[in-house]
């Protein structure tokens, strides 16, 4: 029962030649055209506006308003008492808007039996701080960071992830969960994530 909100042209399946994401298959979101996604990085300010609304679940973990979010929802039901998928978060807003109020941020939010609300998983290994550009940087956690400017042919984004795990332990096998992939810009509608 999959649905997506946004953009036609935020959400697809994308494949990657390369090894600098980790993974070479999968489902792409964006806050702008997934098409922008694509190297060279020959563009500092990658974007397209498409004027829609942010989330307020996403704009509560960035901090400020949120605008272009895009989602794919679904419920699934589970086999075992645990989940988990690789992502990896890339954005434009990389390095020049770095702690700043232009905090691009996404979430994959799980609800269900067990779970009291919502969930984020898509946070730094180890914490419960959501990854966004002023959470994962050359500063800041900066061991998940790649930078990318100037760097990778494949790739147009100024920075990304190191390849992470979103995952969820104490479920309850055979029961129906719902997961929420959510991504927006932060303040602004532009620069890409």
């Amino acid at each position: 029962n999959a649905s997506v909100t946004g953009n036609s042209l935020q959400s697809g399946a994308f494949t990657f030649t390369g090894s600098s994401l980790g993974v070479n298959s999968g489902i792409i979101l964006s806050t702008g055209s997934i098409f922008n996604a694509i190297g060279p990085n020959n563009v500092g300010n990658k974007s397209t506006n498409f004027g829609g609304p942010g989330h307020p679940l996403l704009t509560n973990l960035a901090g400020y308003p949120t605008n272009d979010a895009a989602m794919l929802k679904f419920d699934f039901e589970v086999q075992s008492d645990k989940i988990e998928f690789n992502f990896v978060f890339l954005s434009e807003e990389y390095n020049e808007w770095v702690n700043t109020g232009f905090n691009d941020v996404f979430a994959f939010y799980i609800s269900g039996p067990g779970i009291n609300g919502e969930e984020n998983l898509a946070v730094v290994p180890g914490t419960t701080t959501p990854v966004s550009i002023n959470t994962i940087n050359s500063n800041s956690f900066w061991q998940f960071y790649r930078d990318n400017t100037n760097n990778n042919t494949n790739i147009q984004f100024d920075g990304f992830t190191t390849l992470m795990k979103a995952q969820k332990s104490g479920l309850i096998p055979c029961s129906t969960y719902t997961l929420k992939l959510m991504i927006a810009d932060g303040t602004d509608y532009i620069y890409d994530a």
